[in-house]
């Protein structure tokens, strides 16, 4: 660990000062850069580049369990305290979700819809039950509202829509999906302009929550991977 560090600094100190102050041999140390990397060690550098790959792809949300699995579909194979310890060398944890404020007020007169589903959050066919929600996103322009449908079977967002006026909605679903939303976009970044929030929110919705996001309630697959693989069991 020393000569690593000592290689990892010796652009901004001297060799010499730093064996002197870590009580190592300047050959010792030149013996060790000559000395080829150990197989292990290279495959863990190679692995923790991977990981960390993922790591950013996910926004930061993703911890060693779903790193592996990610690594696994990727036709890499590693053991998950493997991951643990390169992430914790890098620094990389799973920020932790946030706890989320409902912004549905249900105190006035207007009239509500009724609860139909009744909490009842698992369906075994898709497109039998939908649920929507709204929240709200902030921009330099003022505010942009998110309206979202999901389909309860696989999670899946199936219809979105913007819009510089709210409305109401009230699902506990559509309110998780709404927590990973801020999570994993809206707290990383500042809009100038509610273009700007609409292109992000369409490519997060789009491209990684729908096709590439990994759910546990889902069997760690994304909503399309998991209606893909579950069409073929329904036309069996």
């Amino acid at each position: 660990m020393r000569f690593a560090f000592i290689a990892a600094e010796k652009a901004s100190y001297p060799v010499a000062l730093m064996c002197r102050i870590l009580a190592v041999s300047r050959a010792g140390f030149y013996a060790w850069r000559r000395r080829p990397p150990a197989r292990r060690t290279r495959q863990d550098g190679s692995l923790a580049v991977a990981v960390a790959a993922i790591y950013a792809e996910h926004h930061g949300r993703y911890g060693s369990p779903r790193v592996r699995i990610e690594l696994r579909d990727r036709g890499q194979r590693s053991g998950r305290k493997r991951i643990a310890r390169l992430m914790r060398i890098q620094g990389l944890r799973a920020r932790p979700r946030r706890r989320y404020r409902t912004t549905t007020d249900s105190r006035h007169g207007l009239p509500v819809c009724p609860n139909l589903l009744a909490r009842r959050l698992t369906v075994a066919q898709p497109n039998t039950a939908w649920v929507t929600d709204m929240t709200y996103l902030w921009t330099a322009q003022g505010w942009l509202y998110l309206a979202v449908i999901i389909d309860l079977y696989s999670r899946r967002v199936v219809g979105w829509s913007m819009s510089e006026r709210s409305d109401r909605w009230d699902n506990a679903v559509a309110e998780s999906f709404f927590a990973s939303l801020k999570l994993e976009l809206v707290y990383q970044v500042q809009w100038r302009t509610r273009a700007e929030a609409r292109t992000a929110t369409f490519e997060y919705i789009e491209l990684l929550y729908n096709r590439r996001r990994r759910h546990s309630s889902l069997g760690c697959l994304s909503p399309v991977e998991f209606e893909r693989r579950n069409q073929r069991l329904l036309a069996a």
